[in-house]
Parts: structure tokens; sequence; C-alpha cells
């Protein structure tokens, strides 16, 4: 039936344009890949003059959806798992400084907002440690044998062999996987490679 109201009628045919494309998924597909063939700079285009609307729009789909959104991501991680790892790697060293910068103005006021959080972690930690293999505390690591570790590493990373400002200890068999809070089961590491290498068990190439 016609429309007398230009906005009825335009209403109208986008219901129509979307209740088509559901009936006729595999005709749309074909229909875009001509399209792309046919007009291959227009989308890059689009999505440069339309940056900030495609942006709010992505958000406010993203927050309406959060399982599909959290399936996507986890498909896209899949798929691109190395590419994404290299990508982010490069981004990380390229701000270095920024991102501990950043990392520990976050902690700082994680801390001040959550402060039983972190007291709950070390106190994990330090039982961990403790407990580690049900050793005598006097086999567990020492404030010599960690000054000992500093001195053979002479000031540099045992993974990435950078120098380092603040060493850290490094668990090489993690405690969370059964390691040992022991002399040779600890190395001095740079704070990026300790936190990378998180509870996984990592081999020198």
């Amino acid at each position: 039936m016609p429309y007398k109201d230009p906005e009825q009628a335009r209403e109208a045919a986008r219901k129509y344009r979307a209740k088509w494309r559901l009936e006729h998924p595999e005709q749309m597909q074909r229909d875009n890949a001509a399209f792309r063939k046919s007009h291959p700079g227009y989308f890059a285009a689009y999505r440069i003059a339309h940056r900030k609307e495609r942006a709010d729009y992505n958000r406010a789909w993203a927050l309406a959806h959060p399982q599909q959104r959290r399936e996507i991501e986890r498909r896209c991680k899949e798929k691109h798992s190395a590419e994404t790892k290299r990508l982010r790697c490069l981004r990380y060293a390229q701000n270095r400084d920024q991102r501990r910068r950043e990392n520990r103005e976050r902690m700082n006021r994680d801390y001040a907002l959550h402060p039983e959080i972190y007291k709950e972690r070390v106190r994990r930690r330090k039982a961990l440690k403790l407990d580690s293999g049900k050793l005598p505390k006097d086999h567990l690591l020492t404030a010599q044998e960690w000054q000992k570790i500093l001195t053979l590493s002479h000031g540099r990373c045992y993974w990435c062999r950078r120098k380092m400002d603040k060493p850290t200890q490094d668990h090489v068999i993690p405690l969370h996987n059964h390691g040992l809070h022991v002399a040779y089961n600890v190395v001095a590491s740079c704070l990026p490679c300790n936190c990378s290498k998180g509870a996984k068990i990592r081999t020198l190439l």
C-alpha cells in the first residue's frame, strides 16, 4: 500500500530489506562479494570517513551483546593467535616505558580500591613458597643465595639477556606447577619476561 508519509515509506522499505537479507543469506554473500570485487577501495574509504560513528556503534553493540562479543573474540584469537601475539609484543616494545607507567598506576589505583584482594594474593604466594615440596625452611631460597644469583646474572635477564633496572625472582618451574622455592629453581628475570611467562614452564632455545 502507498504511504503518504515519506518517513513511513522509508521505514517500511528498511524493514523489507532487513527481512529479505535474513531470508536470503547466500544471495547476500554473493552480492557482497561481487560488490567488494567491483569496488575495492569503497569500504576502506568508508571506514576512514566514519571512524567515530563506527567506533560508537561497535561499542554500543558490544555492550548489548556480551556473549556474542566474547565468542567473536575467542574465534579471532584462535585464528590469528601467532599474529596477535607478534603485534602485542611489538606494541609493548615500542611503548615499554609508557606501558610500565600505566601498569604501575593501575595497580596502585586497584590496590587503593581493593587492598584486601592484594593482601590475599600476597598471602597465597607466601604460603606457596613455604609449602613448596614440604621442604624445611633452611632449604628455601635465602637472601645470600639470591644475591649470588644476581651477581652471576651480571645484571641481565635470564630469558631475554637485556639489562635489568629492577630484577625479579622468577621460578623456572612455577610454584603453581609444584616448583620449589629453592636456589636452583630461581633465576633473575626482568619484569616483562616474568609477567609474560606467568605459570608456564619456559625453556631457553
